[in-house]
């Protein structure tokens, strides 16, 4: 165990070495900026104050973005570094998802973590002011608590709770929990719930805040 976190611990830090090289904020992260920047300033969810326009699609990034920018964070500058500390958690979890997929390999999902942390893509984006990294840590910790919840008992509410708020931070999150739905009916593990109740349970916890928010958005925009 010891030297598993070790290992993590090493990739951690070669990959916030990397992601400090591309720091730098995309031209497309100011349309947040300034969405998150009105909100905090009481204008509305809006991109020009009183033009109820919705020319986002991250609202969870844009919300988190505002809060910073409340606690007295400069946007941008806030942006870089939840990315950055996101874009490690998503390390994190996708070798927590790996040791649960491989549970006999004596590397505990570190390879999982490493092939994250070389891909160019990752590092690129996780300094780069977008919801990527939201997105992605939200994705894979829906799989995570996916692979957790369908070999365990109780109720699954961690993963459709994470795949909901994974469509609040990019809309792809929604088909990724139709897909999780769909693999949940048909395999269910060690689960031996009625197809009703397999199905019933998730779509529920998805729902419950999903729907108030699209409603709001209906309502809003």
């Amino acid at each position: 165990m010891g030297s598993r976190r070790a290992l993590l611990l090493v990739i951690l830090l070669l990959a916030a070495f990397q992601a400090l090289r591309f720091f730098v904020p995309v031209d497309d992260a100011y349309i947040s900026y300034r969405y998150a920047e009105n909100l905090a300033a009481g204008r509305g969810l809006v991109f020009n104050p009183g033009e109820r326009v919705e020319g986002y699609s991250n609202f969870l990034w844009v919300i988190l973005l505002a809060l910073s920018r409340i606690l007295g964070a400069p946007i941008p500058a806030a942006s870089l570094w939840l990315g950055l500390f996101l874009t490690l958690g998503t390390l994190l979890v996708a070798a927590d998802l790996g040791r649960r997929l491989a549970p006999d390999s004596r590397w505990g999902g570190v390879p999982a973590a490493l092939l994250l942390a070389a891909n160019p893509g990752v590092a690129v984006w996780a300094g780069g002011g977008m919801e990527v990294p939201l997105f992605s840590f939200l994705s894979i910790l829906a799989a995570d608590r996916f692979a957790a919840e369908r070999e365990g008992g109780g109720i699954p509410w961690r993963w459709p709770l994470a795949a909901c708020l994974a469509g609040m931070a990019r809309p792809e999150g929604v088909l990724l929990f139709l897909v999780a739905l769909g693999v949940w009916v048909l395999c269910p593990g060690k689960r031996e719930e009625a197809i009703g109740r397999r199905t019933m349970q998730p779509l529920v916890l998805f729902l419950a805040p999903g729907l108030p928010y699209f409603l709001w958005r209906w309502h809003y925009f």
